[in-house]
C-alpha cells in the first residue's frame, strides 16, 4: 500500500510541473509580445491605428543568416489609413536580444531602405501585405516568437486622397503580434544543392563534358512574386583542388538551351521571372581538366532586384549553390534519317500529246 501510494503523488508531481510547463509555454509568446511593445496593451487614443491589425503571415530563411518574415496589415474600419512604416523588431528562439530592422517593403509600393520610413495606404476593408529582412540569424533558427511593427496612422476623410497628418506633433504606434515558424530555404532536386533565395524552386538538369568543356544545365522556377534578377561571377571546384573563375568578359553562360530562345548572359543581363514560371540556364566551364571526374562545388551568386536593396541594387546575399556533381560524358548525337517515301506518284492531270 505505502508503495501504491509513493507512485501516486510521484505521478502528481510529475502531472503538476507537466501542467506548469504548459502554461509556461503558452503564455511564453504573450509575454514577449508584452516585452517587445513599447506601448501599454489598452486601446490607442489613434483612431486610425485602431483600425489597423498585423498579424504574421509566413517566415523563411533568406541569403546568408536572413530571415524574411511576411506580415500581413488590415484596415478593419471603414476609412482609408494611411501607414508610416518606420522600424520593426522581432524576438527568434534561441536568441536573447531583439532584432530591429529598417529593410522594410510593402507589396505594390515603392521603397524602403533604412533611416526613413514607407507609405502605405490601406483602403477600409482591405489587408496589405509587407516583408521585414532580419540579419544574422544561424540557419538553426526555427520559431519567430513575436514582433512588433512600428508606423504612424493617419485617417482619410476623401477616400485616400489626402490624410489628417502631422508628422511633428504624432506619435509612433507600435503594435506587436504572435509570431510563427520560420521555414528553411527550399530542397532542390539535388542533395546539398541550393539556392538561398527562398522564392525560387531549383532543379539540376544535368552537367555534361564536351571535350575539354564542362555544361551545367539547371532552372529555376518561381513560386512567389514577379522578380528581377541577374547573375554574377562564378566559381567552381574540382576534386582535384583547380579553381575555375568566369571569364573575364561576360560569365559563359546562356539564358536557355534551345538554339532559337538561346542568349549569352553578362552580369548586366536583368532576367524577369513571373510567378510559376519556370527558365532554364547553362553554364559552361572551360578548360576543365581531363581527368577530374567531379565538380566539388560552384557558387553562383544571385542578384534579386528587390525592394531589400532598393530599385537600383540588389541583395548580394542571395546565391545558388551546387555540390558534389558528377561530371559525366556528353550523350552521343542521334543520327538523323532521310526519310524517303514509297508512296506512288499519282498524276494529277492527263498528260498532253
Amino acid at each position: 500500500m505505502n508503495k501504491n501510494k509513493v507512485l501516486k503523488q510521484r505521478l502528481f508531481a510529475k502531472l503538476i510541473m507537466l501542467l506548469l510547463f504548459c502554461c509556461i509555454q503558452t503564455s511564453f509568446a504573450a509575454e514577449a509580445v508584452n516585452v517587445m511593445s513599447s506601448k501599454p496593451k489598452k486601446s490607442s487614443t489613434n483612431a486610425a491605428a485602431n483600425m489597423i491589425n498585423v498579424k504574421a503571415v509566413d517566415a523563411v530563411h533568406y541569403g546568408k543568416k536572413n530571415i524574411r518574415v511576411c506580415f500581413l496589415m488590415t484596415n478593419s474600419g471603414n476609412k482609408t489609413v494611411l501607414a508610416r512604416i518606420t522600424s520593426a523588431a522581432a524576438r527568434f528562439s534561441g536568441n536573447e536580444d531583439t532584432r530591429t530592422t529598417e529593410t522594410i517593403h510593402m507589396s505594390g509600393n515603392g521603397l524602403f531602405f533604412g533611416g526613413d520610413h514607407i507609405d502605405q495606404r490601406i483602403p477600409a476593408g482591405a489587408s496589405v501585405k509587407g516583408y521585414a529582412y532580419f540579419d544574422n540569424l544561424e540557419d538553426t533558427v526555427s520559431v519567430m516568437d513575436a514582433a512588433v511593427l512600428n508606423a504612424y496612422y493617419a485617417l482619410s476623410n476623401d477616400g485616400g486622397y489626402s490624410f489628417q497628418f502631422d508628422p511633428i506633433n504624432e506619435k509612433t504606434e507600435s503594435k506587436a503580434f504572435y509570431g510563427c515558424a520560420v521555414r528553411p530555404l527550399p530542397k532542390s532536386n539535388k542533395e546539398r544543392c541550393v539556392c538561398t533565395y527562398p522564392d525560387f524552386e531549383l532543379n539540376v538538369k544535368s552537367l555534361y563534358r564536351y571535350g575539354t568543356k564542362v555544361v551545367l544545365t539547371f532552372s529555376l522556377k518561381n513560386g512567389k512574386m514577379p522578380t528581377y534578377f541577374s547573375f554574377d561571377d562564378w566559381k567552381a571546384y574540382d576534386e582535384e583542388g583547380t579553381v575555375y573563375k568566369a571569364p573575364t568578359l561576360g560569365l559563359n553562360m546562356n539564358f536557355g538551351t534551345v538554339k532559337k530562345y538561346n542568349s549569352k548572359m553578362y552580369s548586366t543581363s536583368t532576367v524577369k521571372m513571373q510567378t510559376d514560371a519556370e527558365q532554364e540556364f547553362q553554364l559552361t566551364i572551360d578548360d576543365f581538366s581531363t581527368s577530374s571526374k567531379t565538380i566539388q562545388m560552384i557558387r553562383l551568386p544571385l542578384n534579386v532586384r528587390n525592394f531589400k536593396q532598393g530599385l537600383f541594387g540588389h541583395s548580394t546575399d542571395t546565391e545558388i549553390i551546387f555540390r558534389n556533381l558528377d561530371v559525366k560524358p556528353a550523350p552521343a548525337a542521334s543520327a538523323t534519317k532521310s526519310k524517303t517515301s514509297t508512296k506512288p506518284r499519282t498524276r494529277t492531270a492527263a498528260r498532253r500529246r
